[in-house]
């Protein structure tokens, strides 16, 4: 399994796209200055565009001297970043937003976990009404003590679908289940979503995508016996989620997952993560026509997993990860220029989440670096 949950001690990165020819061919991604809180590591782990020109991006930040986490959003708005008061419901423990989506720029959910010590997490989830971030009460599954939002999609304001997974115990083992919940303009409540055949553990932490009220498409990982397992998708019909096949894997694929997924419609879905071989990370990538999956040949390098991927239309999606970038233009898959890395960075870069407005427009946060460096890129 993989999560988007990361430990404190990383940085942040922010990189916006825009370009005047096909993003596949001379695009390029350009430092932007993002504000850290004071005395602060940070992380944004989550972005969303919903027009050109403004941006909400969230994450958390860890305090250098005591080490507490808090929940941490920002607006790009007026050419620059800023940095949003958001509520931390926590005492003493973890809390993190790890996804954000916004139907209009006075209208936003976050999604995230709010705990009280490293062995029970809550869901959390808030509302940003243009002005203020308030808490929006969300229930756990009953009998859990760890249950973790990691993705959120908001069909309209009244219709959002948040992801994720909570710990089952069968047998006296708890075990990973998928978790779904549904925001209906007045409350939040848990969806059952069911484990595929043969498995003994799954997560929806690859995140969710509805491009409508009644459709909507989740993924993740899950588990069987002896160490197999494979990608997860899970979709939602308006009445009940559903375990979607997938095709079979390369021979000695190992520990694959998914790690986004974005739709453009019921009929256009891509979905991004990776697998191992040989111990190297291999990128993954498949298609959704509206009838199966199929698995794309995509143009990211050897060692390379993808993290993240927005599509705004059938023909034009973006995916990062690792610090790479590459465009599907309805055809093929194209590599991009690298993403730069600062010159003080030390560490790789991660960049967990993509929103894109255009084919030419995107906006990718993450972070790098062990002492939390602040960073954004712009074309």
């Amino acid at each position: 399994m993989r999560s988007k949950l990361m430990a404190a001690g990383g940085a942040v990165l922010c990189a916006a796209l825009w370009s005047a020819a096909p993003a596949s061919a001379s695009t390029t991604w350009r430092v932007q200055a993002v504000p850290s809180p004071t005395n602060s590591a940070a992380q944004l782990q989550g972005v969303s565009c919903p027009t050109t020109g403004i941006c909400i991006a969230v994450g958390y930040s860890a305090d250098k001297t005591t080490f507490a986490q808090q929940t941490l959003a920002e607006r790009w708005t007026g050419g620059q970043w800023s940095i949003q008061p958001a509520p931390s419901p926590g005492v003493g423990g973890v809390d993190q937003f790890t996804g954000v989506s916004c139907p209009s720029a006075t209208d936003c959910t976050a999604v995230g976990i709010d705990s009280t010590s490293t062995a029970t997490n809550s869901t959390l989830a808030e509302h940003w009404d243009g002005t203020s971030w308030t808490v929006e009460p969300s229930p756990d599954p009953a009998g859990t003590t760890v249950t973790d939002f990691v993705g959120v999609s908001c069909a309209s304001p009244a219709s959002c679908t948040a992801t994720g997974l909570y710990d089952k115990t069968t047998g006296g083992s708890a075990h990973e289940v998928p978790l779904a919940e549904h925001w209906n303009g007045s409350g939040w409540t848990v969806q059952a979503a069911p484990l595929p055949a043969g498995a003994i553990a799954a997560d929806l932490d690859g995140g969710v995508s509805c491009p409508s009220v009644t459709e909507c498409t989740a993924v993740g990982s899950w588990t069987g016996p002896s160490q197999t397992g494979g990608p997860l998708v899970e979709s939602w019909n308006g009445i009940k989620w559903q375990v979607q096949p997938t095709p079979a894997l390369p021979a000695g694929a190992f520990n694959p997952f998914f790690a986004s997924v974005s739709c453009t419609s019921a009929r256009h879905c891509t979905a991004v993560g990776g697998y191992l071989n040989a111990n190297v990370e291999e990128s993954l990538v498949e298609r959704w026509d509206g009838t199966s999956w199929t698995i794309q040949a995509d143009a990211a390098p050897a060692g390379t997993a993808m993290d993240s991927v927005s599509c705004t239309s059938s023909a034009s999606c973006t995916a990062v990860g690792g610090g790479e970038a590459e465009h599907w233009d309805g055809t093929s898959w194209t590599l991009q220029p690298p993403m730069p890395i600062p010159h003080h960075a030390t560490r790789g870069v991660a960049v967990p989440s993509v929103s894109c407005r255009s084919a030419i427009t995107c906006t990718a946060v993450g972070f790098y670096g062990r002492q939390a460096h602040p960073l954004a890129e712009h074309e």
